[in-house]
C-alpha cells in the first residue's frame, strides 16, 4: 500500500497499519516480536559508553596539557581572532565540538531505548520506524558538524605545529586547501540532509502526501567515499614533514607514531563506507543501521584522539606522579639487581660506575634524568668530605665545574 494515501483510511485502519511491522515478515517468521525482539543492546551500550569515555579523556588530556601544564590556551589564536579577519577555529569551535558529539551519543541512546540495536525491521512497529528515521536525520547532522569542526581543528593544529608563524610554505597551503574542501564538503552534506525532502517532515514521516525527495543513496555513498580520501590525506600530510625534521631516527619514529593514530580514523571511515553500502542494499534498515552507527561513533572518537595526540606527551612527560612512578620502578630494579657498592655500603648505579672506569667518557645531558637539588641540613654538605682519603673516588681529569658569564657593553 502507498503510505502517502493512509490519511484517506478510517482512523482504526490507520492505527492498525502504524502498529503493524515496518517490514513484511520473511519466510520462516510466523509473527513479529515487538515486546522482546532479539538484539545486541549490551554490546551497543558498552561500545558507545567506551567511545564517550575515550573522547572525553582525550579532551581532558588536551585541556590539561594546554591550560594546566602550558598555562595557556593557544594565545596566538586569541590574538588572531581579535586583531585580524581570520577566524580562529580553535577559539570558536573547540568548546562546542564535544557537545555536538555528545548530542550524537544522546540520540544513539534514544535509539537503544525505543528500538534497540541489531533488531530486525519486521520486529519494529511502523510508527516507531518513523522515530528511527528521525533519529537518523538528527544524528546525520550531528555527525557532519562534528567531523567538519574536528578535521578543521586537526589540520589547523598541524599547520601550527609544523610551520613557523608567518610562513606560507607548501605544507601550510596544503593543510588549508584540504581544510577548505573539508568544510565545504560537510557544509553541503548538512544542507542536502536538511533539504532532501519537501515538505521537511517527509524526511522521516513517509505518510505525508504530495511530497518529493532526493535520491539520497548516491549522495551518501559518494560522501562516504570522499570522507575516506580526506582521512587518508590528513593521515599522510604530517608524515613527510616529520621525516624531514633534524631528529634522530628513533625520535622520528616516535613522533611519527603519535601522528599515525590517524590510521584508526581511516579504518573506521573505510568500515563506515562498507556498511553504508550494506545499509542501502538491504531492506532491513533498522538492523543494518546499527553497525553503521557504531562505526560513525568510532570515527568521531578517533578524531578526538588524533586532536589530543600531539598534546599527550606534554601532559604526561613531566607530571609529578609520572616522576614518582619512574623513581619507584627504578628503585625496585636497583634493589633486585646486584650492584657494586663502596666501603660505606652505598650502591652505585651503572652510570656512576662507568664514569669511574672511563674517566674521559662524556655523555649527552639528555641521557640522564635531571633532578631538583634540595637544601640539606647543616653539616650534610660536608659529610662526604670527611671520609678517609682512601675511600674517596678519583674521577681523574675532566669537566668538574662550569660557569656562565654575561657581558654587556655600555657607551657613554
Amino acid at each position: 500500500m502507498d503510505l502517502t494515501q493512509i490519511h484517506k483510511l478510517p482512523p482504526a485502519e490507520q492505527d492498525a497499519i502504524l502498529d503493524g511491522p515496518a517490514l513484511p515478515l520473511p519466510p520462516g517468521v510466523s509473527a513479529p516480536n515487538f515486546e522482546n525482539p532479539q538484539n545486541s543492546d549490551a554490546l551497543a551500550y558498552a561500545a558507545v559508553s567506551i567511545c564517550l569515555a575515550v573522547s572525553s579523556l582525550a579532551v581532558l588530556v588536551r585541556f590539561y596539557a594546554k591550560c594546566i601544564r602550558g598555562k595557556k590556551i593557544l594565545a596566538e589564536d586569541y590574538t588572531r581572532f581579535l586583531s585580524g579577519p581570520r577566524l580562529s577555529l580553535w577559539l570558536v569551535f573547540n568548546p562546542y565540538t564535544q557537545g555536538v558529539f555528545i548530542g550524537y551519543i544522546y540520540v544513539t541512546y534514544w535509539l537503544l531505548d525505543i528500538i534497540g540495536f541489531f533488531v530486525h525491521q519486521w520486529d519494529v512497529r511502523l510508527r516507531d520506524f518513523w522515530t528511527l528515521l528521525y533519529i537518523i536525520h538528527v544524528g546525520s547532522n550531528f555527525y557532519s558538524v562534528t567531523m567538519l569542526t574536528m578535521k578543521a581543528l586537526i589540520l589547523r593544529e598541524w599547520s601550527r605545529i609544523f610551520v613557523p608563524f608567518g610562513i606560507r610554505n607548501a605544507f601550510w597551503w596544503t593543510c588549508h586547501v584540504v581544510m577548505a574542501i573539508n568544510v565545504l564538503f560537510y557544509a553541503i552534506a548538512v544542507f542536502l540532509e536538511d533539504f532532501s525532502c519537501f515538505p521537511y517532515r517527509r524526511i522521516w514521516d513517509k505518510t505525508i502526501p504530495g511530497s518529493q525527495c532526493l535520491d539520497f543513496k548516491v549522495i551518501i555513498l559518494t560522501g562516504a567515499s570522499i570522507n575516506v580520501i580526506l582521512d587518508l590525506i590528513t593521515l599522510i600530510l604530517p608524515q613527510r614533514a616529520i621525516w624531514s625534521l633534524q631528529l634522530s631516527r628513533n625520535k622520528k619514529i616516535g613522533v611519527s607514531l603519535v601522528f599515525a593514530i590517524g590510521v584508526l580514523a581511516c579504518g573506521s571511515a573505510t568500515s563506515r563506507l562498507v556498511y553504508t553500502v550494506f545499509y542501502f542494499r538491504s531492506d532491513d534498515t533498522a538492523f543494518t543501521l546499527s553497525a553503521l552507527s557504531l562505526w560513525l561513533i568510532a570515527e568521531m572518537t578517533c578524531m578526538f584522539i588524533i586532536y589530543a595526540g600531539p598534546a599527550a606527551p606534554k601532559a604526561f612527560a613531566k607530571a609529578e606522579w609520572m616522576g614518582k612512578l619512574k623513581r619507584t620502578l627504578r628503585s625496585w630494579s636497583r634493589t633486585s639487581s646486584n650492584q657494586p657498592t663502596d666501603q660505606t655500603g652505598h650502591s652505585w648505579n651503572k652510570h656512576q660506575v662507568d664514569a669511574v672506569n672511563s674517566r674521559k667518557a662524556y655523555r649527552k645531558i639528555d641521557e640522564f634524568e635531571l633532578r631538583t637539588i634540595t637544601a640539606t641540613a647543616a653539616g650534610e654538605s660536608t659529610k662526604g668530605l670527611n671520609r678517609d682519603p682512601d675511600d674517596r673516588i678519583d674521577f681523574g681529569t675532566g669537566i668538574m665545574c662550569t660557569k656562565q658569564f654575561t657581558t654587556a657593553e655600555e657607551y657613554v
